[in-house]
């Protein structure tokens, strides 16, 4: 235990005390600076279901770390999760991470912290992130130009203690009232951004068994996790398990749909009764829906969702392609099944000539409860 308590003392470690001042002009704009940053700060393990903390923020910043990310995804209460979206990744609350940042930001160094927010919140859940951001940071947030006259960026020794914030911006003219999604095909990356998840069956080469593995799939890529002995899940938060594409074996694509809970088969009285139920759950804002199998043509499904106090109604078409049902709200962008059309409009916006929005929260099948 001594010899241990040794190796990790200040007596054996291999920096130069000497470099302990900063002897590097500090005086220049910061894009001329590397920055040490952090990626999925706040995971502890891979980014497919490990747990997320806040204590995984306080060991960057006090390694040195000056760039930190947070994924913030709708929460309860008004203000956002943080984790790896569409992952079983765990979750922590967005306000118990500003505030560890505020506590650790500068007890390595008195230079900048910037926050890089990659957002999947919905435009009233990132009002109020604005507001906590000054509530818990005050004075220590840079909400105004260093210098008004400034032509480059502010220098590092200009920015001492100050939390910075990079997030990015609205387009140009666009009308905030509408839910706004990522849509960049850079991040193809990303497993947030996926388009199914859930559990993998692979066979095994060695005793020939089926092993359950968590998979991620996105637009280009499937990548999923080395072999789980007990596929769990995080039944911490189960409003949101929603998101996770249920435990299902020997289940076709065109049954993937029936256990969703936005799933209402023919619900009694058709378009009417889809309209009342979208009226009662309209509390859960724009972007709550439901799909429900098509009164008018056969085989086919409608989709309804509730949009600025009004009920809109889109009907999901099918057909078959080299002997495969394929499901489409337009033609150009096809789908193996209605689970992964939903799922799709979920993290990528229904576009129209009037509004640019994704579907949020269900509306709960008739006779189930609402969790």
């Amino acid at each position: 235990m001594e010899f241990m308590d040794f190796l990790f003392s200040n007596q054996n470690q291999l920096w130069d005390t000497r470099n302990d001042q900063v002897t590097q002009d500090m005086n220049r704009p910061l894009s001329h600076y590397w920055v040490a940053s952090s990626h999925n700060t706040y995971l502890t393990g891979d980014q497919f279901q490990s747990e997320s903390s806040v204590e995984a923020y306080v060991r960057c910043l006090q390694m040195g770390c000056r760039c930190i990310e947070l994924d913030c995804w709708d929460g309860p209460d008004g203000l956002p999760y943080v984790y790896h979206g569409h992952t079983l990744t765990t979750k922590i609350k967005f306000l118990d991470v500003i505030k560890t940042v505020k506590e650790h930001a500068f007890i390595t160094s008195p230079y900048p912290v910037i926050l890089s927010i990659e957002d999947h919140c919905t435009l009233p859940q990132q009002r109020n992130m604005a507001t906590a951001f000054q509530e818990v940071f005050g004075d220590m947030l840079l909400t105004e130009p260093v210098d008004r006259e400034e032509t480059q960026l502010p220098s590092p020794n200009q920015l001492k203690y100050k939390i910075l914030i990079k997030h990015k911006k609205l387009p140009e003219g666009m009308d905030e009232r509408f839910v706004m999604s990522r849509n960049d095909d850079s991040q193809e990356g990303d497993l947030s951004n996926s388009v199914k998840n859930g559990i993998l069956f692979l066979e095994d080469n060695l005793d020939k068994e089926w092993k359950p593995h968590f998979f991620v799939l996105t637009q280009n890529k499937m990548y999923y996790t080395e072999e789980q002995s007990e596929v769990t899940r995080n039944h911490e938060d189960d409003d949101d398990n929603d998101e996770l594409l249920p435990y299902v074996e020997s289940v076709t694509n065109d049954e993937l749909h029936f256990s969703e809970e936005w799933f209402h088969r023919k619900p009694p009285g058709g378009r009417a009764k889809a309209a009342d139920l979208l009226h009662e759950y309209s509390g859960l804002g724009d972007g709550t829906f439901l799909v429900r199998e098509s009164e008018t043509f056969v085989g086919d499904f409608s989709l309804s969702f509730w949009r600025q106090g009004k009920v809109n109604h889109c009907h999901i078409r099918s057909k078959t392609e080299r002997g495969q049902t394929k499901y489409y709200l337009i033609d150009t962008v096809l789908f193996d099944s209605l689970y992964s059309l939903i799922c799709h409009y979920r993290t990528k916006p229904l576009r129209s000539q009037e509004f640019l929005m994704t579907l949020k929260n269900p509306v709960p099948q008739i006779g189930r409860a609402h969790v």
